[in-house]
Parts: C-alpha cells; structure tokens; sequence
C-alpha cells in the first residue's frame, strides 16, 4: 500500500506505508487508508472503502479468542490478513493495533487506476472500470 501515485508509471514511485503506520487502533488507520493506492504487480488503484474490526466487534472473527485461523489478526501490525468467505471470496485484510492485540481493516473497495485490462480479463470482462472493485471479493479477484 501507498499513499499517494495513481498513475500506472508512478507504481514504482510511491511511498510504501510502513509497519508503524498500521501500529494504531484500526478505525483512525480505516480512515486513514481512503485515498491510499493499492497495488499488487502494477495492477490496482486508489481505496475508497475500508471497514474496521475490533477485537470487541462479534463481526471481527477473533472475538471469540486466538486460533490457528485467525493467528495473524494477533499481529504484527501490517500484516496481510487474507481469508475465504462463503468458500469462494478472498477478502484483504490489514492486521492493525499493537502485536498480541486482535483488530484488522477489511479493504473494501478500489477505483482502479492501473492494469484495468488485467483486471477485466481476470473478472470475466466487467465493465464499467468501476464495477472492477467495487467489493471487496471483486477487489481480491481483480487484483
């Protein structure tokens, strides 16, 4: 992730968010993320949707305490919380807060702005660019 470049020859100009930066609670790092570029192999965009879990959240899956599939959620902050929903959607989660306590930012929803022929060919040949990513299942498939 990166806060700033949208174009697709700015990719390997941006400024890499680093680990200190996810180290807070996750609702200020959630707004924080909006207008951030995301990409992955030069194909991505700009995040316009984030959504916080706490560990006091019955929605944020380590509510119920610490197990082998939800381990990373624990920390370090930064890390990549990826998980399948319904048994068919990759979901992209970055692990927040410090390490040992539970709290992620679902990323949401992207405006692409890189490699949207990429992205189009691996979701079936979407159209309009701004279905490409417009949640965050699409998201996880188009990148």
């Amino acid at each position: 992730m990166s806060g700033g470049a949208s174009s697709p020859s700015a990719v390997s100009a941006v400024r890499t968010l680093d680990r200190s930066f996810f180290d807070r609670p996750p609702r200020p790092v959630a707004e924080d993320l909006i207008g951030c570029d995301l990409f992955h192999d030069g194909v991505g965009g700009t995040i316009v949707e984030t959504e916080a879990y706490e560990r006091d959240d019955p929605a944020c899956h380590a509510f119920i305490g610490r197990t082998g599939r939800t381990d990373v959620i624990f920390g370090p902050p930064g890390l990549a919380y990826v998980y399948l929903c319904y048994g068919i959607h990759r979901m992209f989660n970055v692990v927040t807060d410090a390490d040992g306590i539970a709290a992620a930012v679902l990323i949401r929803a992207l405006e692409p702005t890189a490699g949207l022929d990429v992205m189009e060919g691996r979701r079936g040949g979407v159209r309009p660019a701004r279905d490409l990513c417009s949640g965050p299942g699409k998201l996880c498939e188009a990148l």
